[in-house]
Order: structure tokens, then sequence, then C-alpha cells
């Protein structure tokens, strides 16, 4: 992230970004402050209560600094 831009990657593909101006008018929380990182999988499709719990195996999340 930057100071008013963060971008999410996928296989080495830029898949979204945001930036401060894109949620105004709620203030922009990831310039110079400490804050954790929420990895959320939401899945889709119709559960039954059949169905054994799944997986989602997660190999690695990357932070890498911006000069990489």
């Amino acid at each position: 992230w930057r100071p008013h831009e963060i971008r999410w990657f996928g296989d080495n593909e830029e898949y979204s970004q945001v930036t401060a101006q894109d949620i105004e008018p709620y203030p922009w929380a990831y310039d110079e402050r400490p804050f954790h990182l929420i990895l959320n999988l939401m899945l889709g499709g119709k559960i039954e209560k059949s169905d054994p719990p799944g997986n989602l195996p997660v190999d690695f999340i990357r932070v890498k600094p911006l000069e990489c």
C-alpha cells in the first residue's frame, strides 16, 4: 500500500485497488498509523446440512515493501 492507495494482487495480477478518494467522506486509515490485515474468504453456493465441513487452504499471504 501507499499512503493514498492500496492494491491487491493474485498470481502477480492486479485484482483491485482503492484510493482515499474512493471512500470519501470516510477517513483513510492506511497512511502512517498501524493497522491489521484481515483475510476474509467468502464462498458462494448452496450448502446442505449433509455436506461435510470444507477446507480452503491458503498457502501464504505476502506483504511486500513498495521497492520490490
